[in-house]
């Protein structure tokens, strides 16, 4: 931890000043006077200030002695709270001074990337998820925390394989299944992004030229698709949830009454409809939200009573 500059010591004095209302209502040709005035102060009992050293950061984890640990883990709960409040900035603070304590501590770094991620800084939170899981290789919400930030930084096969990696340590997390989800939909935007962009002028017209398939045989590519998804071990978990919750059951055979449903099904076998127009549908959005609510109400009640992180 470097120690201040004198600049950098009067400048945080200076907002401080402002803060109580130093310069609150002083016409713009009296600030000046003001300014100088707070300097010459600061300048005559800046040598009198008691000066704090520099902190110590323990560099194995056998120097972190247990009164460290205390110390960190006290930072860690302030953290904490700070976290449930959304100050974001102020709980980054107290993660740090927690790691400066226990810099060996896999929590710390997770909570702290979390934090940097909801403040949009997505570097940091890689940096922090990667340290997180470089401590401790099992600790699956580290992984989560990486795929999310590496993710936001729009580099999804990476995001993949992390979680890829949390689901590997907590298969049956419904979290960290939406989550896969979610990269593999944005994967294949990209996918079909670039199979137009790179498509050949001459395979359109040599399409054109072909006699036009009828439902029946475009609906190989459609059970294709499905085949594909189906295989899915996403897919399969959420599959698994929903029939084992009669709520589910009785909201998946209501979507089967529906008229409207089973006709985009149609229009999808006959090649008229698309993948993203079925899982636009709102009752389909509905029942994923009300599974990933269930599984989350499930992981609670079974989750231990730890302050462990958050």
């Amino acid at each position: 931890m470097e120690v201040p500059t004198k600049e950098q010591v009067f400048e945080k004095y200076m907002k401080l000043l402002e803060k109580k209302g130093y310069l609150k209502d002083v016409p713009e040709e009296e600030k000046e006077e003001k300014v100088n005035k707070a300097k010459k102060y600061f300048e005559e009992h800046y040598n009198s200030l008691e000066r704090f050293p520099a902190v110590k950061i323990p560099k194995t984890n056998e120097e972190v002695t247990e009164e460290k640990k205390n110390e960190a883990e006290s930072h860690k709960a302030k953290g904490n709270d700070l976290f449930t409040k959304k100050d974001y900035a102020t709980a980054i603070c107290e993660y740090s001074r927690a790691i400066e304590c226990d810099p060996f501590n896999h929590i710390y770094y997770s909570n702290r990337s979390a934090c940097y991620c909801y403040l949009n800084n997505d570097e940091l939170a890689v940096r922090d998820g990667e340290k997180c899981v470089e401590l401790c290789p099992t600790f699956a919400k580290g992984y989560s925390r990486l795929s999310a930030a590496l993710m936001k930084m729009g580099k999804l096969q990476e995001a993949k394989e992390a979680i890829d990696k949390a689901l590997s340590i907590e298969p049956e997390n419904q979290n960290y299944l939406n989550s896969k989800m979610d990269i593999l939909d944005e994967l294949s935007k990209v996918g079909v992004k670039e199979e137009v962009k790179e498509k050949p002028k001459e395979e359109t017209t040599e399409t054109q030229n072909q006699p036009r398939q009828e439902p029946n045989q475009q609906q190989g590519g459609f059970a294709s698709l499905l085949n594909n998804l189906m295989s899915n071990p996403a897919i399969q978990q959420m599959a698994q949830s929903m029939m084992s919750n009669p709520a589910m059951m009785n909201m998946a055979q209501s979507m089967m009454n529906n008229p409207e449903m089973m006709n985009m099904a149609q229009n999808m076998m006959s090649g008229q409809g698309s993948m993203s127009d079925l899982l636009n549908n709102p009752q389909l959005r509905h029942m994923a939200q009300q599974m990933a609510n269930t599984q989350q109400q499930q992981s609670e009640e079974n989750k231990p009573n730890q302050n462990e992180e958050i």
